[in-house]
């Protein structure tokens, strides 16, 4: 069975990230701040950061802090699991951003899955949708 960490891996996709976390991970670890919810998967080479309720303002200093330190590991792939987030404020896209921009020194690369519409819509708006790749689940964004 290769449903593994809350995902179901579709047999169609493949590729080396989708292998790797089939995979126990090295570090999972959720830190809730006001109404958000971040969940970090770490493997390897890619991470999976998952965020539920709203990231507004005030309550996105321990994301900023989890990506950042993301970035400096070096990681090659991070997947940010929007599928659960109903809304996102200024301070969370500064988070993004800048954890994109630590992460391009070392070649790494931001990927936006299960995005909802009102949060596509910001990203969209904000021309992010230029800058990252948007899938519609975390396994079709490691398959690529």
């Amino acid at each position: 069975d290769k449903a593994m960490n809350a995902w179901a891996i579709d047999e169609t996709f493949g590729g080396p990230a989708v292998e790797e976390i089939t995979r126990q991970p090295l570090e999972e670890r959720t830190i809730a701040e006001g109404n958000l919810r971040v969940t970090l998967r770490r493997f390897p080479h890619v991470a999976v950061v998952e965020l539920c309720g709203s990231a507004e303002m005030g309550e996105v200093e321990s994301l900023r802090k989890l990506l950042g330190t993301v970035a400096e590991e070096h990681v090659q792939t991070l997947v940010l699991d929007l599928s659960n987030l109903s809304f996102i404020g200024s301070p969370g896209i500064a988070a993004i951003v800048c954890c994109h921009l630590r992460m391009r020194r070392y070649h790494g690369q931001i990927r936006v899955a299960g995005t909802q519409p009102a949060v596509l819509d910001v990203l969209e708006r904000i021309r992010l949708t230029d800058l990252f790749g948007i899938y519609a689940s975390v396994e079709q964004a490691l398959a690529f």
